[in-house]
C-alpha cells in the first residue's frame, strides 16, 4: 500500500453478491486520501461472485482473496475467521465492508480524521439506506451512550466500522481466546462494540452518512424503520432470539476475568431469576441502562414485562 497516505485494510465477507459486488468494490478502491486494499473471504458462493472477484483481482492487486477449505455458514462466522486469518501488519486502520453497499469517496479519510480527533479507537457512521424503487432513508445512531447499551445493541451498521489497527489486533486476540463461543454470536460487529466498551475504549459516532446502504430481499436484518426491518427485529425479540444473543454475549464476556465481575450481576438478573417482580425490576433497569434510544429501551422494557426476555 502507498505509505504516503493512511493505510487501510478493508475486510469483506461475500456470499452470492455478484449483482452488486463490482459497484461496491469500485467505491472502495476509489477512496480518496487513503491507501487501501481489500481482503475478501467468500463463503462458497453459488452465483458468479467468484468470477467477479477473480476478474478484479487479475487487474488490481489491491484486492486479495483469502481462501478457506470449508463453508462458514453465516456472515458473522465468515467475518470471524477472516479477522483471525489476515495479516494487517502493513495497515494503520482496519475497516469492515458489506458486499452490496456504495461508499462515498471520502468515507475512509473522514473516518481516519474522526478517529484521530480525540483519540478514539473505533468509528461508525450514519448511512443512507436506499431501495430499488428509488426511496431513501437516513439511518443515524444516537451517540448518547448508556451504562450497558452495548449489551443490547451494536454501534450501528458494521459495514461502516473503521478501527485503529491496535484495537483490531487486541480484538483478534480476544476472538482466539474465545473461539469456541463464537458460533453462538450472530453479529461480529455487536461483539466488537461490546469488547470496546467493556475495555472503556472510546468510540466515535459520526452523524454524517458516508455510505449508501443497499436494501434488498437478501439483507440479513434490513434497515431500521423499514417494514421488513421492524418486523424482523420484533420477531427476533418475540421468538427468544434476542434473549439468546444477550445470553451468548454475556457468556463470552464473563469468561474473561477482567470483565467477569461487571456482568455476573446482569446475567443473574436476566437468566437466573423469574417472576413478575423480576420482570418489572428488569424493565425499569433497561429504561435506565439499556439501549441508546428511548424508543428502543421502551420496546425492550415492554418485551421484558410480557416475558419475551
Amino acid at each position: 500500500m502507498n505509505s504516503n497516505f493512511p493505510r487501510v485494510s478493508v475486510l469483506m465477507a461475500t456470499f452470492n453478491g455478484a449483482p452488486w459486488l463490482r459497484e461496491q468494490i469500485d467505491s472502495i478502491l476509489n477512496q480518496q486520501g487513503v491507501s487501501v486494499r481489500i481482503l475478501v473471504a467468500d463463503d462458497a458462493s453459488t452465483d458468479k461472485t467468484l468470477d467477479v472477484l477473480s476478474e478484479i483481482f487479475s487487474i488490481d492487486d489491491r484486492l486479495q482473496l483469502v481462501n478457506f477449505p470449508s463453508k462458514a455458514g453465516s456472515a458473522s462466522a465468515n467475518f470471524f475467521r477472516l479477522m483471525m486469518s489476515v495479516d494487517v501488519s502493513d495497515a494503520d486502520y482496519v475497516a469492515f465492508s458489506d458486499q452490496d453497499d456504495i461508499w462515498l469517496p471520502e468515507k475512509l479519510a473522514r473516518a481516519v480524521s474522526c478517529l484521530n480527533a480525540k483519540q478514539f479507537v473505533g468509528y461508525s457512521c450514519a448511512t443512507l439506506a436506499f431501495w430499488p424503487d428509488g426511496s431513501e432513508k437516513l439511518m443515524s445512531q444516537d451517540p448518547r451512550q448508556r451504562k450497558y447499551d452495548f449489551l443490547f445493541e451494536g454501534a450501528g451498521q458494521g459495514c461502516s466500522f473503521v478501527l485503529k489497527k491496535e484495537l483490531f489486533l487486541k480484538f483478534v486476540s480476544f476472538l482466539r481466546m474465545n473461539s469456541s463461543s463464537l458460533p453462538s454470536i450472530h453479529y461480529h460487529d455487536w461483539l466488537l462494540y461490546a469488547y470496546v466498551r467493556s475495555n472503556e475504549f472510546g468510540w466515535y459516532f459520526d452523524s454524517i452518512p458516508m455510505l449508501r446502504y443497499r436494501q434488498h430481499a437478501s439483507n440479513d436484518t434490513g434497515a431500521r424503520g423499514s417494514i421488513s426491518g421492524i418486523y424482523s427485529r420484533f420477531e427476533k425479540i418475540r421468538n427468544g432470539w434476542y434473549a439468546a444473543q444477550l445470553r451468548a454475549l454475556l457468556n463470552v464476556l464473563i469468561k474473561n476475568e477482567e470483565f467477569k465481575l461487571n456482568y455476573l450481576e446482569v446475567q443473574d438478573m436476566f437468566f437466573r431469576e423469574s417472576g413478575a417482580f423480576r420482570n418489572l425490576r428488569n424493565a425499569l433497569w433497561i429504561l435506565k441502562n439499556g439501549r441508546r434510544r428511548f424508543l428502543d429501551r421502551s420496546v425492550l422494557a415492554f418485551s421484558i414485562v410480557v416475558g419475551w426476555i
